[in-house]
């Protein structure tokens, strides 16, 4: 089965316009696949854990030394990391506050950023353990504009990816939504979701007889 993993981090849940466009997404690439499943993850009401002394200590303990506090601590980020590493295909809305992601999401890529879970350190780099997949961030602002010098969101988050292997990004720009044309603005997203999906995609898939 597909999994397409649907990540939404908006203070405004689903009336938010960039988990609006992060679920069109996911529901516009489901029917290329005969057998598929979209997974949503919304962050503003997953209460993650924040990283503290503890979760530290867990997770510099060698897998073979970890206690059973240690294994708890970690449950939540095992849990997570497993759930990417089996999504074919990643979405994820991201509006930007006070210049950067919100603090939800942060959080989560906190707890997915693990040496030697989904990226291993070598003498000059850093390399990514996962997979290569599709990934589309549909990235929404009021007035700053995508990858612009006010935007520290976009360029952290695409970084963030690449350590974890993540390179086929795809950024759906719906930002500077305080404006008169916020119908054209949101046209011109929903037009680059339909043209990233067919680009990588092609024609939807047909069942045959």
């Amino acid at each position: 089965m597909q999994q397409i993993l649907t990540i939404t981090s908006s203070a405004r849940e689903q009336e938010s316009i960039s988990s609006q466009l992060s679920m069109m997404t996911a529901q516009e690439i489901e029917p290329y696949f005969y057998d598929s499943q979209i997974i949503q993850r919304d962050l503003s009401n997953s209460e993650l854990p924040l990283m503290t002394n503890q979760w530290v200590d867990a997770y510099y303990t060698d897998k073979s030394q970890r206690n059973s506090g240690h294994i708890a601590s970690l449950k939540r980020s095992d849990f997570l990391i497993n759930e990417l590493k089996s999504s074919s295909t990643l979405i994820i809305g991201m509006p930007i506050y006070n210049f950067g992601m919100p603090a939800v999401l942060k959080a989560y890529f906190d707890l997915i950023c693990r040496a030697g879970s989904t990226y291993k350190i070598t003498e000059n780099d850093h390399i990514g353990l996962l997979e290569d997949r599709p990934t589309y961030i549909v990235v929404a602002s009021s007035k700053i504009a995508i990858n612009s010098e006010d935007d520290n969101a976009t360029p952290h988050l695409v970084k963030i990816l690449n350590l974890i292997g993540i390179y086929d990004i795809h950024l759906i720009d719906a930002t500077q939504l305080q404006s008169k044309n916020i119908g054209k603005r949101i046209a011109a997203a929903t037009h680059q979701i339909e043209e990233f999906i067919f680009q990588h995609y092609g024609e939807p898939a047909t069942e045959t007889a």
